[in-house]
């Protein structure tokens, strides 16, 4: 940290003179006020890193000081030490409540202030490693995803180009006979489209960030993510709607967000009924909405329920993982890992397991009072 900037305001020259004298000696640097309205002034315009705050001042008390301080985005994080002739275990309790993070008894002892300011500076300091080891941390997890991604795509692209440039050369093979042309054709056709998908979610991906929230009918949520859902996956089966909430309610979130999340779900819930051979047995899959109260507000519940295979216990730590294969459908692809990247970017959680009745529920919360953070 470079030179510490202390902000002094107390209505006794004195004890402003005394305390700079102190600091300056201690290589910090001060700047003061005799009156709460200038000092209010001075902590939003400098930025000190630490206040000593006079209770007992004419007009603007030293509560009302700090109450100011911590309404203010701008000051709020600034510590505060409050200077007093009061002791009395009600008036301290007074100053903890409207923020401060210590106190000093007049009169004070010189070092001791000195000591109690640079724990202040140490818990600031601290607080900026965490800060930035936190970022670090978050950094090294995006690369290491995005490497990951990187191979599963690489891995998966290249098997597709390998099973077209295979039917090529059967197509070379077999210019004679026409039934292999068709059949060898219609399995590259099916290898473009997946390719052709994989792309298509990339681009999701890519841009997610820039969309933005409004307020949007939950009705015509739910209804659109089982028409993106029978569209993209070429079928009509029916996706039963269990919607608790009224007709009209609207919430603020990214429809298009939140209909590709419901819809890839939709589709996991859907595949898990398909059996190795590829043919569809018949399996419901439910779709339901409701309102739930929590500590920090209402939530918004969403649930994509079926009672297909569940998920391979052997893969239960990384089906949010891209490209995650197994004997089972669920988490196959990327459709697991853009609906927890969609749920992220909407400020809300998601969860996805066994049902006790057989199946798999993915459940996802979001909070309706959340603003999008501008990052993942």
């Amino acid at each position: 940290m470079s030179q510490p900037k202390i902000l002094v305001i107390d209505d006794q020259l004195l004890n402003i003179r005394l305390l700079q004298h102190k600091l300056e000696w201690s290589e910090m640097k001060v700047i003061s006020s005799t009156n709460g309205t200038e000092g209010l002034r001075l902590a939003r315009e400098e930025r000190p890193d630490v206040i000593l705050l006079d209770i007992m001042m004419p007009g603007i008390t030293g509560i009302e000081v700090c109450k100011q301080l911590k309404q203010d985005p701008v000051t709020r994080e600034i510590p505060v030490i409050f200077i007093t002739a009061r002791t009395a275990k009600e008036d301290k309790l007074e100053g903890f409540d409207v923020g401060a993070a210590d106190y000093l008894i007049k009169p004070f002892e010189l070092d001791e202030t000195i000591a109690r300011i640079k724990t202040q500076l140490r818990i600031i300091q601290e607080h900026e490693n965490n800060i930035r080891l936190t970022r670090q941390l978050e950094k090294s997890r995006r690369q290491s995803s995005i490497m990951h991604l990187t191979e599963g795509i690489a891995h998966n692209l290249n098997n597709l180009l390998g099973v077209m440039l295979g039917y090529v050369s059967l197509l070379q093979r077999n210019l004679e006979n026409p039934d292999k042309i068709q059949q060898n054709c219609e399995r590259m056709e099916a290898a473009i489209k997946r390719m052709t998908r994989i792309v298509q979610q990339l681009t999701v991906i890519g841009h997610f960030k820039s969309l933005k929230k409004q307020a949007v009918s939950l009705k015509q949520i739910l209804n659109g993510a089982v028409n993106r859902f029978q569209r993209i996956a070429g079928t009509k089966h029916p996706v039963k709607l269990q919607n608790e909430l009224p007709d009209d309610f609207e919430f603020l979130t990214n429809r298009e967000l939140l209909e590709v999340c419901l819809e890839r779900l939709l589709q996991n819930a859907y595949e898990s009924y398909i059996p190795e051979s590829g043919e569809a047995e018949p399996g419901e899959v439910e779709l339901a909405a409701e309102m739930v109260g929590t500590e920090e507000g209402d939530v918004l519940q969403l649930q994509v329920l079926d009672r297909g295979k569940g998920i391979d216990p052997d893969m239960k730590d990384s089906i949010f993982e891209p490209f995650v294969t197994s004997s089972s459908v669920i988490g196959r692809g990327m459709g697991l890992t853009i609906a927890r990247h969609s749920v992220s970017c909407l400020g809300g959680t998601i969860e996805v397991g066994n049902r006790e009745e057989g199946g798999t529920r993915a459940l996802i919360r979001l909070p309706l009072d959340h603003e999008p953070d501008g990052e993942e």
